[in-house]
């Protein structure tokens, strides 16, 4: 039982989704009258608190759109901790990397209240790309913010360029000596 979900079955389901696609970025240079038909191409999904959605390293290209809740996106630092990136609220959306890039997920999204979220899968996302290319341009406009926020984050907190071992971290002094071979052999 969730208020979020009575609500939603309270609304028309097609609406509501409707409703929603509209209001994130990703689609607000289409038009709503061209939504009709995107509202059944996603999946609603409830989530309780404190629930992971997507792992950091996991494969998977679906989009999310966040309808009501609040969550937390976050990597793990060479030491194995959670870095906080970003908090993301209703109608903004995650998952664009990942759609973009064909890379296993880059970030870990973990809930902070119970949330309702739209999921919309490859195969149908990549079909509204086709369908409104102006999409695309929206998603890389936000990939790239997001990979330049999440670098300067990095940066401030001084994980730019640690790898995952700290001991592969440690500069070693390597001196080479080159000795000429009295007699090399023929090959």
């Amino acid at each position: 039982q969730s208020d979020l979900l009575d609500r939603c079955r309270s609304e028309c389901g097609s609406k509501r989704m409707k409703d929603a696609l509209l209001a994130s970025p990703i689609f607000k240079s289409v038009k709503d009258t061209e939504l009709i038909g995107v509202a059944g191409i996603s999946n609603m999904h409830l989530f309780s608190t404190g629930q992971k959605i997507i792992r950091e390293g996991d494969p998977g290209r679906s989009l999310f759109i966040i309808l009501d809740g609040r969550v937390t996106v976050s990597i793990r630092d060479h030491a194995g901790k959670e870095f906080e990136l970003a908090t993301l609220e209703p109608n903004q959306f995650f998952g664009e990397m990942a759609f973009l890039t064909g890379e296993p997920r880059s970030s870990t999204v973990t809930t902070l209240e119970e949330c309702l979220l739209s999921e919309v899968s490859y195969s149908s996302m990549r079909k509204l790309v086709v369908r409104f290319p102006q999409i695309k341009d929206v998603l890389l406009k936000y990939f790239h913010e997001r990979v330049e926020d999440s670098r300067k984050k990095r940066a401030e907190a001084g994980l730019e360029n640690r790898r995952r071992y700290v001991r592969l971290n440690e500069r070693l002094l390597v001196k080479f000596n080159v000795t000429p071979e009295p007699h090399l052999p023929e090959e």
